[in-house]
């Protein structure tokens, strides 16, 4: 089946990422060296093609300390073929100090990166994964988070309210890449922190953690922008897909709540189906495919094909009151689609979707959001944003009603 993509989609060209920071680089030395000529004295008889004859131009210090920061932002956006300083067992020693530059990131450059250092975390995360169940059964408390989709801010906006997964259990239902500024960035903190603290971190698969998708929505421009060895950044781009291939697709958290990137398939019929599923994945159907692409619709009640995706199916909730029954789960929790506030209820709260990067679309001004889980309660919570906040702010109060009652209900009838 072909992929249908959304034609509100942004264009790789629509990116503000990196090419146009190089390019702002670039333009101003360019009419530097324009305004240059312009100063250069011209000659009546005199050919002025002759270095000789040329008056060489004096910078003044304001300048010169301009071209050098130029030259370093430029050097910033660039990933170094080689450290001098440092090998793979100095990364090893030091994932705290990876960790923590990006914990500092400057949101005016990227986060600067030596090429051993990203081969570092490539190389040991294929053997991560690899050890990893497709079904990760995880319990409460535990944070789950939407869509980043490259927006760095997001997630660092996240750990600052919740805390580190040194304290706090994670989470993260796909789609970290394409779209945002800094796929990069996020995609490497979160293999980090899956390093430093395998139990508290758990990454399940997207569906733009495929490579056919990835290709075309920002993921691999942002790697060619980033290399100055174009064969380099492509062997970089192939071995981050290597890896997504491992990602596990699902998560179970303490029996009784499901959660994935996209939505339910009527082909499980119970939890082994998707523990059975191998890895790597190249291509996904399915099973596979509907837990990437499938989507909650209420305004049907069984499963339709998603001609909204030209993928998977739709769902509504007679079709989810089924499938809640079939696997004795309480809830399903999804992302992929983005939301006002950062999160919105299906079938009177039985399936909460999640998105975490805000400001996501331009005319909704979306909330992020994050689900709380905890063993006595589930708790749906907007991230703060000072702009785009307080207009939702009956709404975000009427939606953790809903999920708290509906919570309720279920804990006394069971």
């Amino acid at each position: 089946m072909g992929e249908k993509y959304d034609e509100n989609d942004k264009t790789a060209s629509e990116r503000k990422g990196f090419g146009a920071i190089i390019s702002k680089i670039f333009d101003s030395k360019t009419n530097r060296s324009e305004n240059e000529n312009a100063d250069s004295p011209q000659m009546d008889g005199v050919n002025n093609s002759n270095d000789n004859n040329k008056t060489k131009r004096v910078f003044t210090k304001e300048e010169k300390e301009a071209i050098e920061m130029e030259k370093e932002t430029l050097r910033l956006l660039k990933i170094q073929k080689y450290n001098p300083t440092t090998c793979k067992e100095a990364c090893h020693r030091n994932v705290d100090k990876l960790i923590e530059r990006h914990m500092n990131w400057n949101r005016e450059l990227a986060v600067f990166y030596y090429y051993d250092e990203i081969d570092f975390i490539l190389s040991q995360m294929i053997d991560v994964f690899k050890s990893i169940n497709t079904l990760v059964e995880t319990d409460g408390p535990i944070i789950v988070c939407g869509d980043i989709h490259g927006q760095l801010i997001d997630l660092l906006r996240i750990f600052k309210k919740f805390g580190m997964p040194a304290k706090q259990k994670y989470i993260f239902l796909g789609d970290y890449i394409d779209r945002g500024n800094n796929s990069i960035e996020v995609i490497n903190l979160l293999f980090l922190l899956k390093l430093k603290y395998k139990d508290k971190v758990h990454l399940l698969r997207g569906n733009h953690e495929l490579q056919h998708i990835n290709k075309v929505y920002g993921f691999y421009e942002e790697l060619s922008e980033r290399f100055d060895d174009e064969c380099l950044g492509e062997d970089v781009y192939m071995r981050y897909n290597d890896i997504f291939r491992y990602l596990p697709l699902a998560g179970c958290i303490g029996g009784k709540i499901l959660c994935m990137h996209g939505g339910m398939s009527d082909e499980i019929v119970s939890l082994d189906c998707i523990r059975n599923i191998s890895r790597p994945l190249t291509s996904v159907n399915g099973i596979a495919c509907d837990l990437l692409w499938a989507d909650p619709d209420d305004t049907i009640t069984d499963i339709t094909f998603n001609n909204n995706r030209g993928v998977s199916i739709k769902f509504g909730n007679n079709a989810l009151d089924n499938f809640c029954s079939r696997l004795n789960l309480d809830l399903i929790i999804r992302g992929h689609q983005v939301c006002p506030i950062g999160f919105a209820l299906f079938n009177n709260g039985k399936l909460i979707t999640v998105f975490s990067a805000s400001d996501y679309d331009e005319d909704m001004k979306n909330l992020a959001g994050v689900v709380y889980i905890t063993k006595a309660s589930i708790i749906p919570i907007s991230i703060k944003c000072p702009k785009i906040e307080k207009e939702k702010d009956p709404l975000i109060r009427k939606q953790q009603k809903l999920i708290k009652d509906n919570c309720f209900k279920q804990q006394n009838n069971t």
